[in-house]
């Protein structure tokens, strides 16, 4: 089964579902569901999502209810450095796949000479970083949060290409499958989906400002496969144009100039 990226394996089973009130890069805010797991609120499986106080908000609410937190997701990191730190839980098989996914994302926002981000060892006077930690499954915040902000990473066969897509998060990214314009490139079978549980990973973000600025992305590290969350021998998101979906290869030239427009 190819599984989408996972806060932790029991997230769905030990988590709550939470209303929320989302902000987008200081945009107006818009509705989302998330699961509250261990004292943090995750969207979409891997996006961690931080208070307007950048801390962990209080559950009080069930999903589908009016929501109750507000929350800050996608502020940039001033002139596109991202200071970093790797925790010593971090295994060497662990740090080798971070160290690869942090030259690919350097090697890729490099353009005419021009670094747009840069990925690089935080030094002491360095506040606000990235720390790569031990985790059960892969997550990020989404967009800087001030202060230490965690990517965490598996210890079991951890993959270069499924930290590529964590950073991206911490860039400010969300997922592809979830733009407004989804369903006119991607037909969405919820009837697919193996636990109804699962159907709020599929919730397209109705804020038109987390959109790329550029065509919808089938090539995106940030897709979903086909088989996202499905029951067995099934789909749950089928391309309108035959082309592959899902891949954690590294970034697509449409990531790359999304990423770059973002920190121009």
């Amino acid at each position: 089964m190819n599984e989408e990226e996972l806060h932790a394996l029991d997230l769905y089973e030990r988590g709550t579902w939470r209303g929320a009130s989302l902000s987008y890069a200081g945009g107006p805010a818009f509705a989302v569901n998330c699961v509250e797991y261990d004292g943090v609120l995750v969207f979409e499986g891997d996006m961690i999502l931080a208070s307007s106080r950048g801390e962990p908000a209080a559950p009080t609410a069930e999903i589908g209810v009016e929501a109750i937190f507000t929350l800050q997701a996608g502020a940039k990191w001033p002139n596109g450095i991202v200071p970093y730190k790797i925790d010593g839980s971090v295994t060497e098989t662990m740090k080798a796949a971070i160290e690869i996914a942090i030259n690919g994302m350097n090697l890729s926002l490099n353009k005419g000479g021009k670094q747009y981000v840069n990925l690089q060892a935080a030094g002491a006077s360095d506040h606000d970083y990235v720390l790569f930690v031990k985790g059960t499954g892969y997550s990020s915040f989404v967009g800087k949060q001030g202060g230490a902000q965690e990517i965490n990473v598996p210890d079991n066969s951890p993959k270069p290409g499924k930290i590529m897509h964590e950073i991206c998060h911490a860039l400010g990214m969300f997922h592809e499958h979830t733009r407004p314009d989804r369903d006119t490139y991607v037909t969405y079978h919820p009837e697919n989906v193996r636990d109804d549980s699962l159907k709020p990973n599929f919730e397209k973000v109705t804020d038109p400002n987390v959109i790329k600025p550029a065509a919808y992305d089938y090539g995106s590290i940030m897709h979903y496969s086909k088989v996202a969350f499905a029951k067995t021998g099934t789909e749950t998101l089928v391309p309108v144009q035959d082309k592959p979906i899902g891949q954690r290869d590294g970034l697509s030239p449409i990531d790359i100039e999304g990423i770059i427009d973002f920190y121009s």
